[in-house]
């Protein structure tokens, strides 16, 4: 896991390691090596619950009591203060606070009382996407339950108080239920006892909305004050100068974007992560970069910056010097997203993966369970999806590609989004090769997909170029009839795209051509 590849190298180094996390360590919740400390669990919003603390032979857990994101950050600082000063120190704080429930401290229970804005897609019908998109049970309306609202849980059958969140699971939960007549339903809140009716569905998914802001900004409320308690320490000690302050997250999250709560997706609010970072003697304050990094870089980086040396084993790139405010020139402006819990029970996202670079986003929905533990079979045939994020607004779709089972794809684009798409064929799953392959082309200028028709893929190889009249025209027909242009193309092998791939990608005059798995 990342966090344990860095306390490696870390205490490797001589360094003093502290993790105090919320999230379990699979292979081991009690690890103490050398100089590395972890206390770590899965925890709870209202205690610490940390299998570490645990000496017995059952492993039963050991409760602090208090508030989470306060407990763990005491003992990160508790951790600091008995650190041998002698010595550099490598501390990861991670908290519980953002999950789900989003069960905020009592103190913080009169903060944001002011109506929030209702994002513009929150109502999004999730026409021209990808199946994806209507199946997921991620809905603010739809899938939040009584305990994510802090809402009385009524007792009754599921018709009239709601289904349970997942049947099997031990955590409780019946969705908030949509009766036809909302007039009829009765919300009450656990900690005050105010009771809440409603007149239309609109209001009853407003009140929602709400509800979730509210308890989602107070629980993170709890973070920004002990980041500052993280941060006051440090300056308090005197050792803030030297000291490199990471803030980041694992990935965004939908905030009513989309009708949506939760992450999962390689949609923007949700593909999009957090990273600030503070050092002063090497970084300039309020600097912004605008290059792109993956979270496989955070490693590596961290490893420059202490004078670590990367390890062979780490993905990714040290970007150290784009933290100094200059970029390589082979800098690899491109990320890779993949969503692999295909079908699970609770959220019912489907498995993905795709790339993006500064303007374009394409997305591969595979929908398989690949026999992963946590996925789950079945689901809708495979699709893709291809978004401009610069002309169009964020998440704005550019074009939907196809809905053929196993479908291929070769895109025209240019420079590095080419290489690296071209590059992924040798990480292909095997339930693609041989499938058939419609090609589309992105004209940058008109900002549109159109098909191509089928000679695009059957000229030879050879040829080392693309015929001018496909180059420039020609085209079957656009995005808005799909149908009518994937019925036009014949079923090509991986073999014969894959070499009229290579041989277009070496052509300099022509815009490149790219094969995404």
């Amino acid at each position: 896991m990342l966090y344990q590849a860095i306390a490696k190298e870390a205490e490797i180094n001589g360094r003093c390691v502290n993790l105090t996390d919320r999230q379990a360590c699979a292979e081991d919740h009690a690890l103490r090596t050398g100089q590395i400390y972890f206390r770590t669990d899965q925890g709870l919003h209202l205690s610490f619950v940390s299998a570490a603390d645990s000496c017995s032979s059952e492993r039963q857990p050991y409760r602090t009591p208090g508030y989470a994101t306060d407990i763990i950050t005491d003992k990160s600082i508790d951790w600091m203060k008995k650190r041998d000063p002698d010595r550099p120190f490598f501390l990861m704080c991670h908290h519980k606070a953002p999950h789900r429930s989003w069960e905020h401290h009592y103190k913080h229970s009169n903060l944001y009382t002011d109506p929030i804005k209702v994002p513009d897609t929150f109502t999004d019908d999730y026409k021209n996407r990808a199946r994806a998109a209507a199946a997921v049970k991620m809905r603010v309306a739809e899938d939040l339950t009584y305990f994510d609202l802090g809402l009385v849980e009524p007792e009754g059958p599921r018709e009239l108080v709601g289904e349970k969140l997942f049947d099997h699971w031990t955590w409780k939960g019946r969705k908030i239920p949509q009766p036809d007549d909302v007039t009829s339903l009765t919300l009450r809140d656990k900690a005050t006892g105010q009771v809440f009716t409603f007149t239309s569905k609109a209001e009853l998914a407003e009140f929602k909305f709400q509800r979730y802001m509210q308890r989602y900004l107070r629980t993170i409320h709890s973070i920004d004050e002990n980041v500052g308690r993280m941060l006051g320490w440090l300056d308090q000690e005197g050792i803030a100068e030297n000291t490199i302050v990471v803030y980041t997250s694992d990935q965004g999250f939908f905030l009513g974007e989309h009708g949506w709560c939760d992450k999962r997706f390689m949609y923007e609010e949700s593909f999009q992560m957090p990273f600030l970072i503070r050092y002063p003697k090497a970084i300039k304050p309020g600097s912004v970069c605008d290059d792109i990094i993956c979270n496989v870089d955070f490693a590596p980086t961290f490893c420059d910056l202490a004078g670590v040396q990367v390890p062979s084993y780490m993905q990714g790139t040290s970007f150290k010097e784009l933290l100094h405010g200059q970029t390589p020139k082979d800098w690899q402006q491109v990320a890779f997203h993949r969503y692999w819990m295909h079908n699970d029970a609770v959220h019912n996202a489907y498995a993905h993966y795709g790339v993006r670079d500064q303007r374009y986003k394409l997305v591969y929905w595979y929908n398989e369970d690949l026999g992963i533990e946590g996925a789950r079979p079945g689901g809708p045939e495979k699709e893709w999806e291809l978004f401009d994020c610069v002309e169009a607004t964020k998440s704005q779709h550019v074009g939907r590609v196809a809905r053929v089972c196993g479908v291929g794809l070769v895109v025209f684009i240019s420079g590095h989004f080419k290489y690296i798409l071209r590059t992924t064929v040798v990480n292909t799953h095997p339930h693609v090769h041989g499938s058939p392959i419609p090609a589309c082309r992105l004209n940058p200028i008109m900002g549109k997909t159109y098909f191509l028709p089928p000679d695009f893929l059957s000229f030879p190889a050879a040829q080392g170029e693309i015929p001018e009249a496909i180059q420039l025209g020609q085209l079957v027909s656009s995005i808005d009839d799909p149908g009518h242009a994937i019925a036009t193309l014949p079923p090509l092998s991986m073999t014969v795209v894959t070499r009229s791939v290579k041989a277009l990608s070496s052509s300099t005059g022509s815009p490149g051509a790219c094969l995404a798995p």
